[in-house]
């Protein structure tokens, strides 16, 4: 309600203060708004490690926004170590509760080989089912692979890449 300004003006410290009451009771969606919070320095000083903590606590409990946000942190080692394994499980579980943004992540892991096989098939299947939900991010990676023929679509046959002169 403060974050967004329903009903009330935003108030981003109180929104992150009644997010802490929920938080400290257990609630794991709470728990992800407050890191959100935190990460952003958003009502609350910016605490990059105080993020990291929550989302723990949040994706350990099953909410599938702080599993794709745990997943970043460790991809990209903010507030940890860089992780490219714990991001990819951290991703491809966000990506079974239907985190559209978890498929985009898991895309750019086939397909650049960080923490898992490079695999361009594997890469677009995860575009794919990001583009069809609108991320224009994965649409633009799709046709990327495309254009390598690195990746096909399976209704027609490999396309072949052409060069192009001039």
């Amino acid at each position: 309600m403060y974050r967004y300004g329903e009903g009330v003006p935003i108030d981003y410290a109180r929104a992150a203060d009644l997010y802490g009451q929920a938080a400290a009771q257990g609630l794991a969606a709470a728990r992800n708004e407050l890191g959100i919070a935190y990460e952003s320095g958003t009502g609350v000083p910016r605490n990059t490690v105080e993020a990291f903590n929550l989302f723990h606590l949040a994706a350990g409990q099953g909410e599938a926004s702080a599993q794709q946000n745990l997943g970043t942190m460790y991809f990209e080692g903010r507030a940890t170590a860089r992780n490219y394994r714990e991001a990819f499980r951290w991703f491809s579980q966000a990506a079974d509760r239907g985190v559209i943004e978890a498929y985009l992540s898991l895309g750019h892991m086939y397909e650049s080989g960080d923490g898992v096989d490079r695999d361009p098939m594997k890469a677009a299947e995860w575009y794919r089912k990001a583009a069809e939900r609108g991320i224009v991010t994965a649409q633009i990676d799709l046709a990327y692979l495309y254009k390598l023929g690195k990746a096909y679509n399976g209704t027609t046959s490999k396309p072949q890449v052409v060069p192009q002169s001039g």
